[in-house]
């Protein structure tokens, strides 16, 4: 019975941690981001608020995975 409610309960989390962080990177603005020199091109070509969608996605994503992998563990057990 939790299973499903867990597998149901994932995708909004999951969306909801993606927003969050979006609407984090946002609203609290740093005056510098420090990041790797491999990804340093790519806010300057698809702009910052665009970056911090992308990153929203991303953590989304992770978040999803992260909750797919405790099911699928749960239901190994």
């Amino acid at each position: 019975m939790y299973k499903k409610i867990y597998f149901f309960l994932m995708y909004p989390i999951s969306i909801y941690g993606g927003w969050y962080v979006y609407n984090w990177l946002v609203t609290n603005p740093l005056e510098r981001y420090v990041m790797p020199i491999i990804i340093i091109w790519l806010p300057e070509t698809i702009g910052w608020n665009n970056f911090f969608i992308l990153l929203g996605f991303l953590v989304g994503l992770f978040i999803l995975g992260l909750l797919g992998m405790i099911l699928e563990t749960c239901e190994k057990n």
